[in-house]
């Protein structure tokens, strides 16, 4: 099979944090050959879902769909503790109804999939890139919007306000991490093989956290737009002991997210 792998990540501080290792040949790949590949990741999902990817990196909210093709990663995942994506508006007077426009990054993102948890779907729903809500926003052409990524952190400086931390909701109700995403594997790779990656990710985290300052210069080379110090902020909400390895609590997190017998059924870690 050819050693090839092609592997797509989003442009966001964590992706290319974790993946530096990876995708620059600092750690062991044997026999592989990492051909990146970046996109947001409303568009990473749509791929996903064509079965284009070798490794991918999803919205966890879309595993359902994607369980017959691909295995999930324990590493390189994306949870967050008792933090998500933001619900923000011009003010916090905002009342929400059916006529209520809201953008999303993305129908399959799990940001939406929390939206709906906690507000059900009678509203009027735009999806759009991520990084074009704040602005969509105040410039009055929706009403709120679900933010995710950097933005958590410079949604204030555009004079917009929180009305609601989605993943404070998910964790005041179970207490458990929000699997934000997370890392998948195509399943025509052979199970050596999906073990082997799956520990050169692994890897690929650890040396980003030992040669921080050349990491960050990858970083930075995706997110030119974005401050030093709201890069180094998001990684380090985000890039977590479970990036390294998902742990039990963060396998509950997902199944608890997606329906823990649906997952069961058709969904398997590759470790």
């Amino acid at each position: 099979m050819n050693s090839k792998i092609q592997f797509y990540i989003s442009t966001c501080p964590n992706d290319t944090f974790v993946s530096y290792g990876l995708i620059n040949q600092k750690v062991n790949l044997d026999n592989f050959k990492i051909e990146p590949h970046y996109f947001d990741i409303r568009q990473l999902n749509e791929i996903a879902l064509e079965g284009k990817a070798d490794i991918i990196k999803v919205s966890s909210a879309i595993l359902p769909q994607l369980c017959h093709l691909y295995n999930v990663l324990t590493s390189g995942a994306a949870l967050g503790f008792n933090c998500g994506p933001l619900l923000i508006a011009k003010s916090k007077d905002i009342e929400l109804s059916s006529s209520t426009k809201i953008a999303i990054p993305g129908k399959n993102t799990t940001a939406f999939k929390l939206f709906k948890r906690y507000y059900g779907d009678s509203f009027e729903f735009v999806e759009m890139l991520f990084s074009d809500i704040e602005e969509a926003i105040v410039g009055g052409f929706i009403d709120a919007g679900l933010i995710i990524h950097e933005n958590r952190f410079t949604f204030q400086n555009k004079g917009l306000v929180e009305l609601t931390d989605l993943g404070q909701k998910w964790h005041s109700e179970t207490s458990l991490p929000i699997p934000l995403g997370c890392f998948l594997i195509h399943k025509k790779w052979d199970l050596k093989s999906q073990l082997f990656l799956d520990n050169a990710l692994t890897e690929s985290v650890l040396y980003a956290h030992d040669q921080r300052d050349d990491a960050m210069k990858f970083v930075m080379q995706f997110a030119q737009t974005m401050e030093y110090s709201i890069a180094k902020k998001h990684i380090s909400l985000y890039v977590n002991d479970e990036t390294k390895r998902i742990s039990e609590q963060g396998k509950l997190a997902i199944m608890k997210l997606i329906n823990e017998e649906s997952f069961k059924n058709n969904c398997t870690f590759v470790r």
